[in-house]
């Protein structure tokens, strides 16, 4: 028989809008909802009882486990996680762990004591499922082995192969700004990353590796500089960096990068014209520094809102394992480079 996640395939609606016409919910047009019935007909697609009475007695609330509200990710993977709660019809509970406040930035005792009570604090509310949305990516074990409703993890990977989890992808994103880069002439390209062991650093520095390997061009270790992921750490790094020959730098993020600018402005040179430069993420004031930055900007809505979606599929019956969910980044096209 088929499924639901079959049937949303089929139809080219998410599985929010399918669950909103079986359901007889007004929020659909006529078109979407004649063309979701017709497939019904056809396929003899039949609702998940035990899932439908479930639904006849949950709470209509999802619960949102957030690890700092002030990562620059955040706003925008709730944005999209909410939207897609309430495309099903489904309020929001929040928790804001405030880590990053706290000084918690690993998964030691302290991240797993709040992440803990955070769990009960959302399930002693009777949610319908909760989705965990991290600040930074990396494997993260957040959940019980017994939670009894469904869960995501977003902006990370999950090691419960039973909790899907929605990311980006770094590493592919990364190999094509280098690869626009050595388009535009750059031949010796240097790297300002952040942390050595975060796995944004080191699936960005893959990345540039594999775009310079196919253009036979040498991936020179001494012009990739591990830094923090700030602007200070930009500007003090380009010190060292400039001392070696290279004509273009790839930046970790954008905060790296408007450093690198100041550097270079400061010694009368522009970037974009005299020294290449590419930033990462597409943070907003990225379109304001001058000139504005060339970056890549990461699918922060997208994430959310396929979190959500995920999500309510799980409450309406769907089951997912070993469900990892890489959305693609887009590319803004500044004067940097």
């Amino acid at each position: 028989m088929i499924t639901l996640k079959e049937l949303s395939a089929k139809c080219g609606v998410s599985i929010a809008t399918i669950s909103n016409v079986i359901n007889g919910k007004n929020n659909v047009s006529k078109k979407t909802r004649d063309l979701v019935m017709k497939a019904v007909e056809e396929t003899g697609y039949e609702p998940n009882i035990l899932a439908s009475s479930l639904r006849s007695t949950s709470s209509k609330t999802i619960g949102i486990i957030i690890e700092d509200v002030t990562a620059f990710s955040s706003p925008a993977v709730i944005e999209g996680l909410m939207h897609a709660c309430e495309q099903a019809g489904y309020r929001s509970s929040l928790q804001n762990l405030r880590l990053y406040s706290k000084g918690i930035f690993d998964s030691g005792e302290g991240f797993k004591e709040a992440v803990a009570q955070a769990v009960r604090q959302v399930l002693s509310i009777k949610v319908d499922g909760i989705v965990f949305l991290a600040a930074h990516s990396r494997p993260v074990d957040v959940f019980p082995e017994n939670l009894r409703v469904p869960a995501v993890v977003a902006y990370a990977k999950s090691i419960n192969p039973k909790v899907p989890s929605v990311l980006f992808n770094d590493e592919k994103a990364a190999y094509e700004m280098a690869k626009y880069m050595i388009q535009k002439g750059y031949k010796k390209i240097g790297m300002i990353a952040g942390k050595a062991d975060s796995v944004h650093t080191i699936r960005r520095k893959n990345g540039l590796k594999k775009a310079l390997a196919e253009a036979g061009l040498e991936y020179v270790e001494s012009n990739v500089f591990d830094g923090l992921w700030n602007r200070e750490s930009g500007y003090k790094l380009s010190e060292e960096l400039f001392k070696n020959d290279i004509d273009s730098v790839f930046c970790g993020n954008d905060n790296i990068a408007a450093g690198v600018c100041d550097y270079l402005r400061e010694k009368g040179k522009v970037p974009g014209k005299d020294i290449g430069v590419a930033g990462f993420d597409g943070q907003e004031f990225a379109a304001y520094t001058y000139p504005p930055l060339t970056t890549v900007k990461l699918p922060l809505f997208q994430i959310g809102n396929k979190a959500g979606e995920l999500l309510v599929a799980q409450i309406l019956g769907e089951s997912f394992e070993n469900l990892e969910l890489t959305i693609d980044c887009s590319f803004v096209e500044g004067k940097t480079i």
